[in-house]
């Protein structure tokens, strides 16, 4: 996490992702051993790794689109771009 926030790279995110994806098979792995315990923790795990995935698809999204004047729907009535 600090590293990710340092760099501030969505690479670095994305290597975070992967982090909290493997800690929770691990967790999940175990959780039969300890379920009132590892399964919030295996949820909470899963959420991270939700949540910074759609942050990578949001910057990966971002870096593809750039709005242009042939794309703009109104561009025909000179409302845009």
């Amino acid at each position: 996490m600090k590293d990710a926030y340092r760099l501030g790279e969505s690479g670095a995110f994305h290597l975070w992702r992967k982090s909290a994806k493997y800690f929770r098979y691990h967790v999940e792995a175990l959780e039969p051993a300890w379920p009132e315990v590892l399964g919030p923790l295996a949820a909470a795990a899963d959420r991270l790794a939700e949540t910074l995935g759609d942050e990578h698809d949001f910057t990966c999204s971002g870096l593809r689109w750039r709005p242009t004047r042939s794309w703009c729907p109104m561009r025909r009535s000179g409302g845009c771009c």
